[in-house]
């Protein structure tokens, strides 16, 4: 298992990007926020995208990369929905 700590530098470039993308959309799943994914995708710290390109290039199997570091608030976060309210992406 590959593992990452996060810098303060990058753990700021990603709250910034976090800002912007929910200042963008109101709805995670909506079209235009799925189009747009890739292109935001690429405005992460540039050790993450290198970690994470390192790993699909040379992963023994297991595609698993612990990243840390990142703040996570529960509270603004809230519960883990239940199954029912799940749906699938197709």
């Amino acid at each position: 298992m590959q593992r990452i700590q996060l810098a303060s530098t990058e753990i700021d470039e990603i709250d910034g990007l976090l800002s912007e993308v929910l200042q963008n959309y109101s709805l995670p799943f909506s079209g235009e926020f799925l189009t747009d994914l890739v292109v935001w995708s690429h405005q992460r710290p540039v050790r993450l995208r290198q970690e994470l390109n390192r790993l699909r290039f040379t992963d023994n199997g297991n595609g698993v990369m612990v990243v840390s570091g990142f703040p996570i608030n529960n509270h603004n976060i809230g519960p883990t929905p239940p199954r029912s309210t799940l749906r699938p992406l197709r």
